[in-house]
């Protein structure tokens, strides 16, 4: 499972994937959409402007964001994706019904589908179902904001399932009766999706359990080949193991022992991980997302650093601070420029501490504020952490689930010493990303997709390669 320079098989086959069209990049799926056979990749420029045309067409021509912009979506230019606030809005404009604007959310972004629990997003599908157009959706949202006169608190728990009923029953409703809907039900619009936070935690819980049997493996064995055993015969103490090693260890320094200082450091930094008691973030990171090429993601995925991988675990309450600010700023808006703050905005500001009250004041935001200068100072705080406030796509979720299958799998055959099969291991793990996905509501593995073919071709007939071994050839 180890690749170097030898391997021109997987290297070949990891290098022919920048020479196919890929569903990983959105101008790939928009330019089908439109209608154009791609053909060979690269897609040529001919076809890139044709479909932008048929796009600006169809939209009615319809400035969704700048020129530029919008041709990047195409990959005129340079590539870039919309988010998912414009993907609304091209929905909206292209006058699409619910199921084509769901495979710009799963196939286009690569992300989850529906959002029920999103007021933005419940508004869009209402607009879907009614064939709204992007003034009409601005029209419900201002009528909303309009009775939205009180700060809330949202609720913690995903109300998506009870969201998505009660939605059936008012998405042919007339706009006030949808809008009051809406507004009764505001604290349970939260985004919070416990779904894919539940995976989240399973797989980082799954990894670290992987990591310390490996670690405790390489540990005995490491231990084994000292006089360890023999050291700890000679004591009575009643310490536990790690506690015991790190004594020996220390013996090693004070030079009683003879074990080289590299042996010694190598012993200490297993144990450590083998006895952590924590899951701990980084150590996945560092296993399945090698730090020399972490970034090198294929087909425009998004990269990955520990930042990143960081905040997608915090994202439930990354996600609720937004909503929270997005609400005050809304609330602040409508009072007088030169009036004072609410009560609550000083208690809003005083829950704030460490590293969060710091960027606060980074943006001279404080609690004895008038509303106008507050408002101004709290929307450009909020820009800063909308970024991150990332949507969690199935390029977040794969790399994971892949290191786990190949373990589970490698654990397996180990045990009943059994000989490597390509089309089992893979067959496992295409299973398990079926059924996962599924259960985060995105796309099924496919080879559409230039990521899932990355995985795929890391199943050669003659070994498995990991993630870290692909972007290496990369």
């Amino acid at each position: 499972m180890n690749y170097n320079s030898s391997d021109e098989v997987f290297r070949e086959e990891i290098l022919k994937l920048n020479n196919k069209p890929s569903f990983s990049d959105f101008d790939t799926f928009i330019i089908q959409d439109m209608g154009i056979d791609v053909g060979e990749y690269p897609i040529s420029i001919e076809h890139r402007r044709e479909a932008f045309r048929i796009f600006r067409r169809e939209t009615r021509r319809e400035n969704l964001a700048s020129f530029s912009t919008m041709k990047r979506w195409f990959g005129i230019g340079k590539a870039s994706r919309p988010s998912r606030t414009q993907v609304g809005n091209i929905c909206l404009a292209l006058g699409a019904d619910v199921k084509r604007a769901e495979t710009y959310l799963t196939i286009g972004l690569g992300q989850t589908s529906f959002i029920y629990n999103s007021l933005r997003e419940i508004i869009w599908l209402y607009c879907l179902e009614n064939t709204i157009t992007c003034d009409g959706y601005d029209r419900i949202l201002r009528k909303l904001v309009d009775l939205w006169t009180d700060r809330v608190e949202f609720v913690l728990e995903d109300h998506s399932s009870r969201i998505k009923e009660e939605f059936n029953l008012y998405k042919k409703a007339s706009e006030d009766d949808f809008v009051r809907w809406l507004y009764q039900n505001r604290i349970f619009f939260n985004e919070y999706n416990e779904k894919i936070m539940n995976v989240l935690y399973r797989y980082r819980k799954t990894i670290n359990e992987q990591i310390k049997k490996s670690a405790m493996e390489r540990l005995e064995q490491l231990l084994r080949e000292t006089d360890f055993d023999k050291w700890l015969k000679q004591r009575k103490s009643k310490s536990d193991r790690y506690s015991l090693i790190k004594r020996y260890v220390h013996s090693v320094r004070e030079g009683k022992r003879n074990v080289s200082e590299d042996e010694a450091k190598n012993i200490l930094e297993l144990s450590k991980i083998a006895y952590s008691k924590k899951e701990k973030l980084s150590y996945v990171y560092s296993e399945v997302f090698p730090t020399k090429n972490a970034e090198k993601y294929i087909h425009g995925g998004k990269k990955m650093s520990m930042k990143r991988l960081s905040d997608i675990y915090n994202m439930p309450e990354l996600r609720r601070k937004e909503l929270d600010i997005r609400q005050i700023c809304l609330l602040l808006a409508k009072l007088d420029e030169n009036s004072s703050c609410p009560a609550w905005f000083e208690k809003w500001y005083q829950s704030f501490s460490g590293e969060e009250k710091n960027m606060l004041q980074k943006f001279e935001i404080s609690s004895n504020l008038p509303a106008g200068v507050a408002y101004r100072r709290l929307k450009e705080f909020q820009k800063e952490h909308h970024r991150r406030c990332i949507r969690i796509n199935r390029n977040d979720i794969l790399p994971l689930l892949h290191y786990v299958s190949q373990h589970n799998y490698m654990n397996r055959i180990d045990k009943n010493r059994k000989e490597y099969d390509d089309v089992r291991s893979k067959n496992d793990f295409v299973r398990l990303a079926k059924r996962v996905l599924k259960e985060c509501g995105m796309e099924n593995v496919s080879d559409q997709f230039g990521f899932d073919r990355f995985f795929l071709a890391c199943y050669q007939p003659t070994d498995m390669y990991s993630f870290s071994d692909g972007l290496d050839v990369l």
